[in-house]
C-alpha cells in the first residue's frame, strides 16, 4: 500500500508541474541538489531515530512521561536552533516572522541588505 501511495504522490506532482507549465528536467547536478539531499538525509535519520514526529512527542509522549520524549524533543529543538544559526552565519539568510492581527506573515529566506531592522 505504501508503494501505491508513493507512486500516486509522485504522479500527482508530475501532473501538477505539467499543468502549471513548470516541468523541466535538470540533468546536471547543482550545489542546491547536494544541500537538499543532505538536508533530506538528515531529516530522514532524525525521523527514524525519534519515534514519531514532533507532534507525537508534544501531544502524546511527553504527557505520558515516556523516557525517550524529553531528550528527543530537546535534541530536536537544539538541532533546529543550530540549523537556523548555521544558515544565518554561513549564508547570511535571516528567517523572519511577523504576527499581526491574527495573521502569520513569513518573510523567510531573505538576505539582509543594509542595516538590520530593530525588532
Amino acid at each position: 500500500m505504501r508503494w501505491i501511495l508513493l507512486i500516486a504522490m509522485l504522479m500527482g506532482m508530475l501532473v501538477s508541474t505539467v499543468q502549471r507549465g513548470s516541468f523541466r528536467i535538470d540533468w546536471w547536478p547543482k550545489r542546491a541538489w547536494v544541500l537538499n539531499l543532505g538536508a533530506g538525509v538528515l531529516m530522514g535519520l532524525g525521523a527514524a531515530i525519534a519515534s514519531g514526529g514532533n507532534d507525537v512527542l508534544v501531544l502524546y509522549a511527553i504527557p505520558m512521561l515516556s523516557p525517550h520524549a524529553l531528550p528527543t524533543f530537546t535534541a530536536l529543538a537544539v538541532g533546529v536552533a543550530a540549523g537556523l544559526m548555521m544558515i544565518r552565519l554561513w549564508f547570511g539568510i535571516e528567517t523572519r516572522v511577523v504576527c499581526q492581527n491574527d495573521l502569520f506573515v513569513s518573510d523567510t529566506w531573505t538576505r539582509p541588505f543594509g542595516p538590520k531592522p530593530n525588532p
